[in-house]
């Protein structure tokens, strides 16, 4: 992996790659924000940028996922 990730500051973003340092956020629609986390990027992230993504990636692999969508759908058939 090892890809260093800058991302809009919108919800989504948030909720797929956290707030613990696994990417760089710019505020929306600010190029000027984006231009400047670009160019510095390597002072913002921190050094376990890697690790970190890492445990972002494992809350949303397919198996993962599968489970919790299967949990919720037997949730729901089983309360109706």
């Amino acid at each position: 992996m090892k890809k260093r990730i800058i991302a809009s500051d919108i919800p989504t973003a948030h909720e797929v790659l956290g707030d613990n340092g696994a990417a760089v956020y710019f505020e929306t629609g600010n190029s000027i924000d984006l231009a400047n986390k670009i160019r510095n990027i390597d002072e913002l992230l921190p050094e376990n940028y890697v690790e970190l993504q890492s445990e972002r990636l494992e809350l949303f692999d397919a198996k993962t996922m599968a489970q919790k969508i299967e949990t919720t759908y037997n949730t729901v058939c089983n309360n109706q």
